[in-house]
Order: structure tokens, then C-alpha cells, then sequence
């Protein structure tokens, strides 16, 4: 089955996260992303800057051990404070 849609990497100088989180949010609709798979999804998307900073905001933990709503929490209180 062929993808709805592109969201891309997360760039802090092109948007803030809240609307690259709403965007995203619409990927996963479009393409039928249950709820099990979208920290794989998000975590392939992102890109390596802002893996890097998740990774290191939650150290000791692996961002795969997270829940979504708990990596998009974290960041936001990190990129939009």
C-alpha cells in the first residue's frame, strides 16, 4: 500500500513542533497508523537532530520504550519553552 503524504524531519527554523505534531497527527490518520506503531513511524521521520535530542532528554530510558504522547511531552517542554 502506497503512503498518504510526506511529513518530513523535524525543523525548528521552518515550524515549532505543535504544527509539525498536528501534521503529523494527519499522517497517521490518512494512512490508517495504529496507535502501536506511530512511535516507530515518529521515530523514523524526525530525523537524526531531533533523535538526538529525545535520546538524550530521556536517557536512560530508549525512545522505543516510550509511549508517543510521552516523546511529543518531553520534547515540547524542551523546544517550545
Amino acid at each position: 500500500m502506497a503512503l498518504i503524504g510526506k511529513v518530513g524531519e523535524y525543523d525548528s527554523s521552518c515550524e515549532d513542533l505543535s504544527s509539525y505534531e498536528e501534521r503529523l497527527e494527519q499522517f497517521f490518520l490518512a494512512n490508517g497508523v495504529k496507535t502501536d506503531r506511530r512511535v516507530a513511524v515518529f521515530l523514523s521521520v524526525i530525523g537524526a537532530k531531533t533523535y538526538g535530542l529525545l535520546k538524550s532528554l530521556i536517557m536512560p530510558d530508549k525512545p522505543s520504550e516510550k509511549t508517543y504522547d510521552e516523546l511529543i511531552t518531553v520534547l515540547k517542554k524542551t523546544l517550545d519553552s
